[in-house]
This record gives structure tokens, sequence and C-alpha cells, in this order.
């Protein structure tokens, strides 16, 4: 019987959820003048849409799924209990093999102002990249930042890196971070406080999860608490 009252609970607030989500949806929708279609034929205008869907089962493989047949997802933090798990994003990230755009605690006043992108010679930072391009192709101002972690990394790749965004039509500045007593996160997190980024361009986990979550890492604490 406590079982049965425990499951009924669950229900009555995963129904509770699901029906604010859509009100806020719909709330969204409203104020930014987006359409709401359930497929591209049933658009009225060449404008902004929105579909919406309710999925069951398990939550997060069902986002993971969703984020894979998609070509961006939008995550904001937990900010208390709401049937998601609080590592969520970094779920997301792992598995789904796309882009995540973590938003903000607080609503920035553009995105297409500073773009600020954190460098390393990886795979992730490359696809990180790659992903990126069009936003960074409208930003006004773009940076490309890199952190010395060892006495043999220079700045050159970041300099040829300047060179090739330009056949792109991207115009970036480099800077370059010397190596010193902080660590390289807070290093990248102080930079882009300096140059008031509106948004960070980062891959995630170039040295392994495992490796992140025993010594610290970008990805964990930019995920964590990054402006």
């Amino acid at each position: 019987a406590a079982v049965h009252d425990a499951l009924q609970r669950l229900g009555v607030g995963a129904k509770g959820r699901s029906k604010e989500a859509l009100h806020h949806f719909e709330e969204l929708c409203e104020a930014e003048d987006i359409e709401i279609a359930g497929s591209p034929g049933d658009r009225r205008s060449g404008g902004a849409a929105a579909c919406w869907s309710t999925e069951h089962d398990d939550v997060v493989r069902r986002i993971v799924e969703a984020a894979r047949h998609n070509d961006l997802t939008v995550i904001g933090r937990s900010a208390g209990a709401n049937g998601l798990p609080p590592d969520l994003a970094e779920r997301v990230l792992l598995n789904s093999g796309r882009p995540v755009l973590l938003a903000a605690d607080k609503t920035r006043r553009e995105m297409t102002g500073t773009a600020l992108v954190l460098w390393k010679e990886t795979a992730e930072s490359a696809r990180a990249l790659g992903a990126a391009l069009p936003l960074l192709a409208v930003a006004r101002k773009v940076f490309i930042v890199g952190a010395q972690e060892n006495t043999a990394d220079s700045p050159a790749s970041i300099c040829h890196l300047v060179q090739r965004l330009e056949w792109n039509g991207i115009k970036a500045e480099m800077k370059w971070l010397r190596r010193g007593d902080q660590p390289a996160s807070e290093c990248l997190e102080a930079c882009a406080a300096e140059v008031d980024a509106d948004v960070l361009v980062m891959g995630g986990y170039g040295h392994g999860r495992a490796r992140e979550m025993v010594f610290g890492g970008c990805t964990a604490h930019f995920l964590e608490r990054c402006d």
C-alpha cells in the first residue's frame, strides 16, 4: 500500500510539472511571437516556430535521444527538485554527440556580442568550434584564448587558428594565458569576465571524464559554476 501511494504521488507530481512546463512554453511562444506547429508543413509563416511533445518512460534517455536528433540542446542548471537529475547537462554532453548550450543563470544581454572560444589542441575543441561557427560568424567580437599548462605549450597553434578562421569571414583576436599558480579553469573564467563575454565556446572533457573527476578540469568547472 505504501509503494502504491508513493507511485501515485510521483505520478501526480510528474503531471503537474508537465502541465507547468507546457504553460511556460506557451507563454514564451506568445511573448516572442513564435508560431506553434506540429510539423514544418503546419507552419503558416516563415518566422520562428516551435513544437511541443510529451514523452514518457526514462526521461534522461528520451532527452538524450532528442538531443542526438537535433542541432543544439539548450539546458539550464538545475535550481531545485524538478524530476530531472542534477547532472543532466553532463549526461547529454557525454551521450548525445551533439553540442549543448548551457543557459546562464541570469539572462545575458545578447549572444552575438562578444564570443570567447576556449581552445586546446583536442578533437573536442575542434568539434565545439565547428558547431559554433554560425554563431561566431555573427558575433561582433571573437577571442580565441588558450592557457599554458606545461612549459612545452605555445601560442603558435592559436595564431594559426586565428588565420584559418579569417577564411570563414571571422576576424578573431588571440589571447594566451601563461602558466601561473591558479588552475587553468580559474584563469579562463577570469579572462571571460575581463572581456565581458556573452557566450563561451569550449570542448568537453579534453582530458577524459574520469581524470577530470579525480584531478579537476575545465569541463566540470564550467558546468558547475561559470556565470
